[in-house]
């Protein structure tokens, strides 16, 4: 059995797990929406209406990580975490780099940052269940 890097099933892996996470992100987001707002008098907002691009980018950012951890195991670093937040950082750099001044609580930061956290947990699990775990 080769022990070197096997970049079409870590890209396979990495576009399903995308796909997994992608779903695992939205679902967290959807439930983040469901938390009662500060303000008890606003009317909640009806949750807005899902498209295939967020699975798009999930598959694209999966894929790019089954090749990369094929070739770098080390870029799975915190179980994903790490590549998780450097994905917020390059499709939605608001989300984790520029919090709004008129917003008095920084939840809609924390709340990007764990949701791509959970993006980069969820990823890294499922490519480990499909392609396995790479050694440094």
């Amino acid at each position: 059995m080769s022990t070197g890097p096997r970049p079409f099933i870590g890209l396979a892996a990495g576009i399903a797990a995308g796909l997994v996470a992608a779903a695992a992100m939205s679902a967290f987001q959807a439930q983040l929406a469901r938390l009662p707002a500060e303000d008890d008098d606003a009317p909640a907002e009806p949750p807005a209406s899902e498209d295939a691009s967020p699975y798009v980018i999930g598959a694209v950012m999966g894929g790019i990580y089954g090749v990369l951890t094929e070739y770098r195991p080390e870029a799975s670093a915190g179980f994903g975490g790490a590549y998780g937040l450097a994905a917020a950082a390059l499709a939605d750099p608001a989300a984790v780099l520029d919090a709004d001044p008129e917003i008095e609580t920084s939840e809609p930061v924390v709340w990007g940052v764990a949701s791509h956290l959970v993006f980069g947990a969820v990823l890294e699990g499922v490519r480990w269940l499909l392609a396995g775990r790479r050694r440094t």
